[in-house]
């Protein structure tokens, strides 16, 4: 589908942006544009950032009908989804805050196997090579990240 507007282009592909209100446009197929994938709720951020700046990135797209956050997975399917998108490690919205670990959206916390005292690796996230459910890192390190809508 392309909008009319841009029906003169020669581009056979079409990308969207949000800070165009949304609106198709159609491109060359060469160019590259950044993508996300988009499972109803939780979907991937294919951009390295921190840990913080993914967490700004997720809210940044709420809107008065629609909130996002960092990915919360509470379930073993959202969990299985998660690692079946992905070929490396991403973010997600655990953290080390004070003397335990949070979810960045309020909700418990449910994992036995968490250090009590991760020194300097504060920040959650799935490793596609690892057994275990979650890993820990330095927030600061960039990863892509997960976002669900609330």
């Amino acid at each position: 589908m392309v909008n009319k507007e841009d029906s003169g282009d020669v581009g056979n592909c079409v990308y969207k942006r949000i800070i165009d209100d949304g609106v198709w446009k159609s491109s060359v197929c060469h160019v590259s544009h950044k993508f996300f994938c988009l499972d109803d709720s939780l979907f991937l951020v294919s951009q390295m950032k921190t840990w913080e700046e993914a967490l700004v990135h997720c809210r940044s797209l709420s809107s008065a009908d629609r909130s996002y956050d960092l990915a919360t997975l509470l379930t073993v399917e959202d969990h299985d989804f998660v690692k079946s998108q992905i070929s490396d490690k991403v973010w997600t919205g655990l953290r080390f805050l004070g003397d335990h670990w949070v979810w960045v959206g309020g909700e418990e916390v449910q994992y036995d196997d968490l250090s009590t005292c991760p020194g300097h690796k504060r920040c959650g996230m799935v490793d596609k090579m690892s057994t275990e459910l979650y890993s820990i890192a330095n927030c600061e390190e960039q990863r892509y990240f997960f976002c669900y809508k609330k």
